[in-house]
């Protein structure tokens, strides 16, 4: 990365193994930027005294990418731009939300959650099963057997309860 992209307060991952007292793959985020002869990063909780890091070891790390689709306010929204916003040291994020018609907004990386995954459904949430049935999430269970999570399930058309496992959750519902 280039020291014009950096900003105090953004979070940045390194790409090197041989950097010092920084970790490769670890996130830090930027305390000080040093911009002279040499352009060199500090980061918090590394007390070396002064900046002493290469920006171009560094990238900048999103919490999400530009096409996700993420959860907004309970609804599935997707992301269609990113930018850092330097008054408030933090990335906002132009969503689109197609389905009510909300249009696109701009909003800030704390108000977006990643979408759930089969395996991490929680009582009372809503999916559909690969039979096409919507269930209700009422328990849940992980198989060391089956290397599975297992979901006691109640149907919401018929009210039958059915186990289902993570495999046989077609689509997760969020509104």
């Amino acid at each position: 990365m280039k020291l014009e992209e950096c900003k105090i307060g953004m979070k940045v991952k390194c790409t090197t193994g041989m950097y010092g007292d920084v970790d490769k793959g670890k996130v830090y985020k930027i305390k000080t930027i040093k911009n002279e002869a040499i352009n060199l990063l500090g980061f918090e909780g590394i007390n070396c005294g002064y900046p002493a890091f290469l920006p171009k070891f560094f990238e900048s790390v999103n919490k999400f990418e530009v096409g996700d689709e993420v959860i907004w306010h309970n609804y599935k929204v997707k992301i269609w731009g990113i930018r850092y916003d330097d008054e408030v040291n933090m990335y906002e994020y132009a969503i689109e939300d197609n389905k009510d018609n909300c249009g696109r907004t701009i909003v800030f990386e704390g108000e977006l959650s990643p979408l759930k995954k089969p395996d991490e459904l929680e009582v009372g949430d809503n999916f559909i099963s690969v039979d096409g049935i919507e269930h209700v999430v009422y328990g849940k269970k992980y198989s060391e057997n089956d290397e599975a999570m297992f979901y006691l399930a109640k149907s919401v058309a018929s009210g039958y309860i059915y186990l289902v496992d993570e495999f046989g959750v077609d689509e997760i519902l969020y509104d």
